[in-house]
């Protein structure tokens, strides 16, 4: 889910990006659209569906196997920002194919994508996924749209590329963009619903997955006394909403009427309740948007902040409006101040489409405290408030995405215990 806002390198937006099928697009099969490789065969499973109430699709089962060093159960995994405020992982990625070697990735991390692994056309052709022979998706977004076909890869590794230690997860889907667009590949949402729990470490520049770990563990590095956590539900997102979150956002595709809408939208996202003066929010996390907050539905803000910025998601664009909140942003006993919130320009509507959530909150306001998604407990924790806003605008502008205090290694080993899931990717 991205979308870049043209303001002084500091705010890039990814929104929120939902797939719908693209019927009748007649477009040549791709090179990896061939027979199920062995190393995929029984790890892979797909079946007829219907989508859109009468085209025909086909979804994808991956049996995905998480494993590494089986001594501890929290790997940690180093992270930069970029001039942007995103999140920028090294992984290697294994291709299905007899003598595929491992590639060298740098790539996003977007907790606003549902998915697992989505890769741009030429890094695809670097690693060489299996493709499913299923119809063109799209995936939509604020000023634009993207066609893309799903697939699987053998393995994606985080963590000890070059070296020891890590963690090791395959085969899992991906999304491959059929366009030949720019940008780096994005690890989503679904490879985080692998592990017990995600702890964003900004200080370190760290990313934490959870496994089964004893929390002791974690005092070290967040001591009680000086790091106290506020609680909230974790609320899974999993809906159908009719035609598509984002008006005005429909690029004509080929097979396709210009502007025809799509009958239904898939979302499977995460959020959480907020409240700006008295208006009850829920909020999806969204790691993959450096602004503040992108918002559905009018909010209330302060008189006279509003501003158009020129927005682009690769090679499209489109405008969008700023402002500031007139009220902070509340969650549960965590309040955020100067929060600057965004929405598509034209979009007038008084409420987002049913089911969908009201705002999506990115990591210019994530970044504020230590953020911990808990998904078998099912819950969000919010470390302190300990960032204002023009801490992290001095930062990016600075071109300074180093943690404030120094880097600290070694407080927790870096592994995590293994295990095996079946995961759906439709």
């Amino acid at each position: 889910m991205k979308l870049l806002v043209s303001r002084e390198r500091i705010s890039s937006w990814l929104a929120v990006g939902v797939a719908v099928t693209l019927a009748g697009c007649a477009t040549p099969a791709p090179w990896g659209m061939v027979e199920l490789p062995v190393s995929l065969r029984g790890l892979v499973e797909t079946e007829p569906t219907l989508s859109d109430g009468q085209n025909p699709a086909e979804r994808l089962s991956v049996a995905t196997r998480v494993s590494g060093e089986p001594a501890s159960g929290i790997t940690v995994i180093p992270f930069r920002l970029d001039n942007s405020g995103l999140i920028v992982l090294e992984a290697q990625a294994l291709g299905p194919f007899d003598g595929a070697m491992p590639v060298e990735l740098e790539m996003e991390l977007d907790t606003g994508a549902a998915g697992w692994l989505y890769l741009p056309r030429k890094a695809a052709y670097a690693v060489r996924p299996w493709l499913a022979s299923s119809p063109v998706f799209l995936i939509r977004g604020p000023v634009g749209s993207a066609r893309t076909r799903r697939g699987v890869i053998a393995e994606l590794q985080l963590g000890g590329v070059g070296g020891d230690g890590g963690v090791s997860v395959g085969p899992i889907p991906i999304v491959m963009n059929e366009d030949d667009r720019p940008g780096r590949p994005v690890l989503g949402l679904g490879f985080l619903r692998q592990f017990r729990g995600v702890i964003f470490d900004w200080e370190r520049n760290e990313l934490l997955l959870l496994g089964e770990f004893d929390e002791a563990e974690l005092a070290g590095r967040f001591p009680p006394e000086t790091h106290p956590w506020a609680e909230v539900p974790l609320v899974t997102v999993q809906t159908v909403i009719e035609g598509s979150p984002f008006p005005g956002a429909h690029a004509a595709q080929p097979g396709r009427a210009a502007g025809a809408e799509s009958k239904q939208t898939r979302i499977d996202l995460i959020a959480v309740e907020a409240e700006v003066d008295g208006h009850k929010l829920l909020a999806i996390l969204d790691t993959g948007g450096s602004g503040d907050m992108l918002a559905f539905r009018p909010l209330p803000t302060v008189e006279g902040s509003q501003r158009t910025q020129r927005a682009f998601s690769l090679q499209q664009s489109g405008e969008l409006i700023e402002a500031e909140l007139a009220s902070p942003l509340l969650i549960g006993d965590r309040a955020f101040h100067n929060v600057h919130v965004f929405r598509v320009s034209g979009d007038e509507r008084e409420s987002p489409p049913a089911g969908f959530p009201d705002v999506a909150i990115g990591n210019g306001l994530l970044r504020r405290c230590t953020l911990w998604i808990d998904f078998e407990e099912r819950v969000v924790r919010f470390g302190p408030v300990n960032k204002s806003r023009e801490d992290l605008i001095r930062a990016i502008k600075g071109g300074n995405s180093s943690p404030t205090n120094p880097r600290v290694t070694g407080d927790l080993p870096a592994s995590v215990s293994s295990r095996s899931v079946r995961s759906p990717a439709g």
